[in-house]
């Protein structure tokens, strides 16, 4: 039996199994001292057998496990950045009763998606999809049973839509205007707290269609416990994932507590849904809780379920890639200043607001925070599980295989992704300038294909308000303190992060 031919790259660094360059794309004869496997030489094309899983280079269990020990699971993202530099841009990573595949290359990452588009993609949200089987709730959005299109065509359009979020917008800019007018001129302490209440408040209004309460002179007990709970789940949840899973099979003390927390956010938000039925309004009318209690498809026990998990991504995520966007401008004046720029050509110098028609024409803002998903990516990437075989790289990679499509890649892989991976640049975003033909999988913050993020716009709108307001106000003075970052699920400092702002004149 003839093996299969696979195509053959050459990769810039090398591969310790097998030797086998394959990265810049030039055809490679393949030399090998020592083969594992047998090639056939058939009009001068070199012939491979198929490679499996296993043939993926990547520690051992053993290795994983002394290098788990060495970083700790706040470093995960300083190991995957290594293991990406030590074994190219796919390598696999074993830990007790968890496999999984990372993969850095676009090309790639386009692959897994693709093959997606006929199957319910599947992210592998354990612990939401234990909770909801515990509290006997469809799986909907955090699982990939039947539900889960039902419950995405649902939402996705009440976020998604090009003029979804016009009936939320004066209040979403009442929240940045209330966040920034609680800056000062100077130091200002513990910005994820500020920007985590933002992004609580921002959210808060479409979900509810009202003040959470996370406003400056009086922050509400229950807005504080909410975010309080928040942290403190992601922060357990990091623990469960670095643990042998004895969770996925018996109630572990950590996920009862992680449990507690999700239990936590519940009570919070079934109080808060309760004081949107209270107040009649155009906001509140227009509310998710409102839609989906209209729905007769969809009980208030879902909902609610529904709501946090919205929530839940909203807060953290949010707030912390702002963060990691804010102390990127503290390093690149020059970027703030053409940001600057471009909003009082817009809006004049008279710290004029935004309206909602005029949010398009920043173009170079909307730039500016593509380019920080880029240059500092707090989740590590998306996960999917397989549902079907796939082939990456000539590997075979069996259905129910957990592939992570990740942001932190290779100095070689950003290199040839984005030319000076370094450099912090939104102009490699802008149609109209000269740049490097980036792939279009080389960044996706959001996600891709049906599974993406349905607060995409949410979030876009969100961080244009805040950057607007904050630049027209302030500049963002460079960090006198070296920032150390952990990884608790998305990557945030290590300890309060203080910011240094000046007034402008």
């Amino acid at each position: 039996m003839v093996p299969k031919l696979i195509n053959i790259k050459m990769f810039s660094v090398t591969h310790k199994i097998g030797e086998l360059n394959q990265f810049t794309g030039k055809c490679l004869q393949i030399k090998l001292s020592a083969p594992k496997k047998s090639t056939v030489t058939h009009n001068n094309c070199a012939y491979v057998p198929q490679r499996t899983i296993m043939d993926i280079p990547g520690p051992t269990m053993t290795e994983s496990l002394v290098l788990l020990a060495k970083y700790g699971f706040r470093k995960h993202h300083i190991f995957v950045e290594e293991m990406f530099q030590r074994y190219g841009p796919i390598f696999r990573h074993s830990l007790p009763g968890a496999r999984y595949i990372y993969v850095s290359d676009p090309s790639d990452i386009e692959r897994v998606f693709r093959s997606e588009e006929e199957n319910r993609p599947y992210r592998g949200d354990i612990i939401l999809t234990q909770y909801a089987e515990r509290k006997g709730l469809e799986l909907g959005l955090a699982g990939d049973d039947k539900t889960w299109l039902k419950n995405r065509q649902l939402i996705a359009p009440k976020l998604l839509r090009l003029d979804a979020l016009r009936p939320y917008y004066t209040e979403m800019l009442n929240v940045a205007n209330d966040t920034i007018d609680n800056f000062k001129d100077g130091e200002n302490g513990n910005m994820q707290d500020h920007l985590f209440r933002w992004a609580a408040e921002s959210m808060g209004v479409i979900l509810f269609g009202i003040r959470i309460g996370t406003n400056y002179t009086e922050l509400k007990k229950q807005a504080k416990a909410f975010i309080c709970s928040v942290e403190n789940y992601f922060k357990a949840e990091t623990k469960l994932f670095f643990n042998i899973p004895l969770h996925k099979y018996f109630m572990t003390p950590q996920l009862k507590k992680t449990f507690e927390y999700f239990d936590e956010m519940i009570s919070i938000t079934t109080d808060l849904a309760a004081e949107t039925r209270k107040r009649i309004n155009s906001t509140t009318k227009n509310s998710m809780v409102t839609k989906l209690e209209e729905d007769d498809k969809v009980n208030k026990e879902y909902t609610m379920f529904i709501v946090n998990n919205l929530f839940l991504a909203a807060i953290h995520t949010t707030g912390s890639s702002t963060l990691h966007l804010l102390h990127a401008l503290s390093e690149h004046p020059d970027v703030q200043e053409k940001a600057y720029d471009e909003i009082k050509n817009i809006l004049g110098t008279q710290y004029q607001q935004p309206c909602h028609e005029q949010l398009s024409q920043f173009k170079y803002v909307r730039a500016v925070i593509k380019e920080g998903f880029r240059y500092n990516s707090t989740p590590l990437g998306n996960m999917r599980v397989t549902k079907s075989p796939i082939r990456i790289k000539g590997y075979q990679i069996p259905p129910g295989t957990n592939v992570v499509m990740s942001t932190v890649a290779s100095k070689e892989m950003q290199q040839q992704k984005y030319g000076d991976p370094e450099r912090f640049a939104p102009e490699r975003w802008l149609r109209d300038t000269e740049k490097a033909d980036i792939h279009p999988f080389s960044s996706l913050p959001f996600s891709f294909g049906k599974r993406s993020c349905a607060g995409k716009r949410v979030v876009e709108m969100e961080k244009t308000l805040l950057l607007i307001r904050l630049l027209q106000k302030y500049k963002i003075v460079k960090n006198k303190d070296h920032v150390n970052w952990i990884f608790n699920v998305l990557v945030t400092p290590d300890r309060p992060y203080t910011m240094q702002l000046k007034k402008r004149q």
